[in-house]
């Protein structure tokens, strides 16, 4: 697949969509029952493809472009995993890091590094974006999630020590700050929340860890901060749909550190550190949905 450093599924765990960094292309995947990928075919997108997000729906797919600082939009076939290119452009600033879709497919956030700045674009019916709201400021903005229940945006920065919580207006998807998280990431390239919204979880570059939180359903805020090693750079971390194992991909030591969640305040067990990958930048998961 070339210099591949983004991936994501469809809900159903039907196709596999692939963006390549230094080829400016999206490629698709069939997934079989078994896990095995059937290429399916692939599009052009903007410059440096950084991230990809699959609307609930399965019907859309965006790319957050790093070289050409902006978002491109793709159609999904929902038969074959075919993907299109739409004419729409969004802008999303210097340096479009993350893109994530809320749970209802009715909005669309971004993290952008050198502005520092998180935006907030609304879902039109054509799967076009029209951006909402005032973007928020977070140092080096690097992470975006949105919580299972689409109330809060916990968002990360490399140049930040803590996670930003931000409320979600419910009417337009417009953010205001709501609380910082406590101060014990290093660096964090990457945020995940927990299927049942009770945890959250930090990925650091720069200490080679993993912090997870407790997560107040209510408010958002973040408390009870404890991390465990994981592997050298890691860039990225995620959740599988049953909220109990915790996958973290090590750029440079060439592993995936694998963690048990316990169910009851978020502690991380490490499983193990599997092997014998090359660079892993991103991960993907599919299963039963929660």
């Amino acid at each position: 697949m070339g210099d591949s450093r983004s991936d994501a599924t469809d809900i159903r765990g039907k196709f596999l969509l692939v963006g390549v960094f230094s080829g400016s292309s999206l490629r698709s995947y069939s997934i079989s029952n078994a896990g095995a990928l059937n290429f399916v075919n692939f599009a052009g997108t903007g410059s440096a493809p950084f991230a990809v997000a699959v609307d609930p729906s399965g019907r859309f797919a965006y790319t957050a472009n790093k070289g050409s600082l902006n978002i491109s939009l793709f159609t999904v076939n929902q038969s074959t995993g075919a993907v299109a290119r739409n004419s729409f452009s969004g802008d999303t600033g210097t340096a479009a890091r993350d893109i994530t879709v809320d749970p209802s497919g009715r909005f669309v956030y971004t993290a952008n590094d050198t502005a520092s700045r998180i935006s907030a674009y609304r879902i039109n019916s054509n799967g076009t974006l029209s951006a909402i709201g005032n973007p928020m400021s977070l140092n080096g903005a690097f992470s975006v999630k949105v919580d299972p229940a689409g109330r809060f945006l916990y968002a990360v920065g490399a140049s930040s020590s803590a996670v930003a919580v931000y409320s979600i207006n419910p009417i337009d998807g417009s953010l205001s700050f709501a609380s910082n998280g406590p101060n014990a990431v290093g660096s964090p390239h990457s945020v995940e929340v927990s299927p049942n919204g009770k945890f959250s979880f930090a990925a650091n570059t720069s200490t080679n860890t993993v912090t997870a939180f407790s997560t107040n359903i209510l408010n958002g805020a973040l408390t009870n901060p404890t991390s465990a090693d994981s592997g050298s750079n890691s860039f990225q971390v995620r959740t599988d749909p049953t909220g109990r194992f915790l996958y973290v991909p090590n750029k440079l030591s060439g592993t995936v550190s694998i963690f048990t969640i316990n169910p009851l305040n978020g502690t991380l067990n490490k499983v193990i550190d599997q092997g014998g990958l090359a660079g892993p930048h991103q991960i993907a998961i599919t299963g039963v949905l929660q």
